[in-house]
């Protein structure tokens, strides 16, 4: 898991870096859950939303591998008082509630918006698909051909 999570952060880490499209965004959010799409500001690679899923993950793992090192029986626990076991054993499950609460949230959205499920999986979306939901992303690109 560590190494995975190790591989995740460099390979998506610039993509999920805060830019100058996330705070309008952020401050429209009310209109993207009405899809409202006129009143939504144009975002790049992925949405405040989406970064945030990222962060959380990260956030989600680093607690999982610390709290289970914790835990581990019979290695480390008994290096640590039984209070602090204890206290890791509840951070750990409350992790694992809201991780698996986040990736339901995660699969909603990624099937209340129809295209993102093939994005998801094959990592291509069509033009006419990114101007509609991430346009910024669009001129990103234009930027890296020159």
């Amino acid at each position: 898991m560590c190494l995975l999570l190790g591989l995740l952060l460099i390979r998506y880490y610039h993509h999920n870096k805060w830019d100058k499209y996330d705070w309008p965004w952020m401050k429209a959010v009310v209109w993207v859950l009405l899809q409202k799409e006129e009143n939504i500001p144009p975002v790049g690679h992925y949405n405040p939303g989406q970064k945030m899923l990222f962060r959380a993950f990260v956030i989600f793992v680093i607690a999982f591998i610390v709290t289970g090192v914790i835990m581990w029986q019979p290695y480390f626990a008994p290096l640590f008082e039984a209070s602090t076991v204890n206290w890791a054993t509840l951070i750990h499950a409350a992790c694992a509630i809201l991780m698996l609460i986040a990736i339901v949230v995660h699969f909603w959205m990624a099937t209340w918006i129809e295209g993102s499920i093939t994005g998801m999986l094959y990592g291509k979306v069509s033009k006419a698909w990114a101007r509609k939901h991430h346009p910024a992303m669009l001129d990103d690109f234009k930027e890296e051909e020159k």
